[in-house]
């Protein structure tokens, strides 16, 4: 006959409050909860050969990288709509530089470097190799 020793276990009161909610939920004691879910800590630790913690560090970072895409396509959005109306400066510079309007030419030409220099800025700012620095 085998026997269950008691195991008496300190949690932290939100964490407790947690488990008594999804025990209560489940229809079952906070003990059955507990062991529930060491159980099933203990398939995936076994199934997947890793420790379950690394495996949620492993997802957290997963969704860190996702953010961290969506905002650098953000930025490359906002740049390519930049590039779109440089390419039209450009196009209107290059239009007028006959002769007399050299200096409206070279002008938009350095305001559209500007543009160009200030988005490789930003996205050496956001790229990954800054991500982890």
């Amino acid at each position: 006959m085998t026997t269950i020793k008691p195991f008496p276990t300190r949690l932290p009161s939100d964490l407790r409050s947690y488990l008594e909610e999804k025990a209560n939920v489940n229809k079952r004691s906070l003990n059955n909860e507990l062991v529930d879910r060491l159980e099933v800590t203990k398939v995936i630790e076994n199934i997947t050969q890793t420790n379950l913690r690394e495996i949620i560090n492993d997802i957290l970072m997963l969704d860190r990288y996702k953010n961290e895409l969506e905002a650098i396509t953000s930025e490359y959005d906002k740049l390519r709509d930049s590039y779109d109306a440089l390419k039209s400066e450009l196009a209107k510079a290059f239009s007028l530089s006959g002769g007399k309007n050299e200096e409206i030419a070279r002008m938009k030409m350095e305001r559209a470097l500007n543009y160009i220099t200030s988005g490789v800025k930003k996205l050496r700012a956001i790229s990954p190799q800054n991500i982890n620095a």
